[in-house]
């Protein structure tokens, strides 16, 4: 289904971008926060071997659950924010709202990039310790 539709207008199509983003990011903050759970109770089950020590994985796990939170209330604040656009007259308003959208939307995927550092990074830890 195409979600631009013939009747509507430039602002319509930024509105449906910027929502999109905003869903996607609101998917991708709730499933770090499931994958932090099960990282941090794989690394502690008997399916890896206890040789070696996770306490860095675990201290950057932890680190990430706060960033995660952070960048939860983060999009929460920004989506609030976000509601002035609708009460934008001028093209100076709507431009203000897009440059902000655009920081942000580079501030979240570089936090995203960083969080898929460390998926590789626990990745690597235990496939080197799995018991098979």
């Amino acid at each position: 289904m195409n979600v631009i539709q013939k009747h509507h207008d430039e602002q319509d199509i930024q509105r449906l971008f910027i929502d999109r983003d905003i869903k996607n990011w609101s998917e991708e903050i709730e499933i770090i926060t499931e994958e932090m759970l099960f990282y941090n109770n794989l690394l502690q089950s008997k399916l890896v071997e206890t040789k070696g020590d996770y306490t860095n994985l675990f201290n950057k796990i932890e680190d990430f659950k706060v960033a995660n939170l952070v960048s939860k209330e983060n999009l929460i604040t920004y989506v609030h924010k976000l509601e002035g656009i609708k009460e934008c007259e001028d093209l100076q308003c709507e431009t203000y709202f897009l440059n902000d959208h655009s920081d942000f939307k580079k501030n979240i995927e570089n936090y995203f990039s960083k969080y898929r550092k460390l998926k590789k990074n626990i990745f690597s830890q235990i496939n080197k310790r799995i018991k098979i």
